[in-house]
């Protein structure tokens, strides 16, 4: 059950089995008022209000309030960057030209952002996706668009030619210190894939538009106060105000 009291109304929810994080309270009452919570606690208390001022009541008998939950490790902004993309976390077993195939949908239905074609949440571990996971492959589908696919596991992307022409990175280029360019084991090229290497990514291709990535945050809030999470935690060592400031 949720609440969105921005009316004025107040409110009272009554016969609620409350727990407050450490111990069952019991039945009890929540009030409402000027959008928050004003009391907690038994209706017949000495220090409850009177139910009959309350613009509104609710009987929520069989249901229990407890405080908001805390999402204790999150990556606030890879996630909005992830949502204001092409969701690839559903792509699993599949056949080459079947990939392929959601790539093309993607590619017709979905807007770029400043330019670029930007996929999250591939399985790069799937051995039915990673035996092709190459540049060339994705040339095949997007010879003009500069794309970048994000592995699920965060720690690493697959670019096509020309994405990497763009961010000047070619087979002279030195890896920066922890991040590895995977190479073709025959001839020595670059196969497009980069693990480690957000921040060298993050440093040369241009950023989500920030109207877009307020938009995305905005869902993830509504996501995860849906489910009960009042509080986040970003654990990304690298994250702050001035990001969208």
């Amino acid at each position: 059950m949720q609440f969105n009291r921005d009316d004025g109304r107040s409110l009272w929810l009554d016969n609620l089995e409350i727990f407050d994080g450490l111990r069952n309270l019991g039945s009890g009452c929540i009030s409402v008022e000027d959008g928050k919570i004003s009391f907690v606690g038994e209706k017949a208390g000495r220090q409850s209000p009177k139910r009959s001022k309350f613009d509104e009541v609710i009987d929520c008998s069989g249901l229990f309030a407890l405080p908001g939950f805390v999402d204790s490790h999150l990556h606030l902004f890879s996630l909005a960057t992830f949502n204001a993309g092409y969701d690839l976390s559903h792509v699993s077993g599949t056949t080459r030209s079947k990939f392929q195939s959601i790539l093309k949908m993607a590619k017709e239905t979905f807007d770029k952002q400043e330019g670029w074609h930007r996929f999250y949440g591939l399985d790069s571990f799937d051995l039915s996706i990673s035996k092709y996971l190459d540049r060339h492959f994705l040339d095949e589908l997007f010879p003009e668009d500069p794309v970048i696919i994000h592995f699920k596991s965060g720690h690493g992307a697959l670019l096509n030619s020309l994405a990497l022409r763009l961010i000047d990175l070619s087979e002279t280029t030195d890896e920066p210190p922890g991040t590895t360019f995977i190479r073709d084991l025959e001839d020595g090229l670059l196969t497009g894939v980069i693990l480690e290497g957000e921040e060298l990514l993050g440093a040369k291709i241009p950023s989500i538009p920030i109207a877009q990535l307020m938009q995305s945050l905005g869902k993830v809030f509504e996501d995860t106060s849906s489910k009960g999470i009042t509080t986040l935690v970003d654990a990304s060592r690298n994250n702050n105000v001035s990001k969208i400031e």
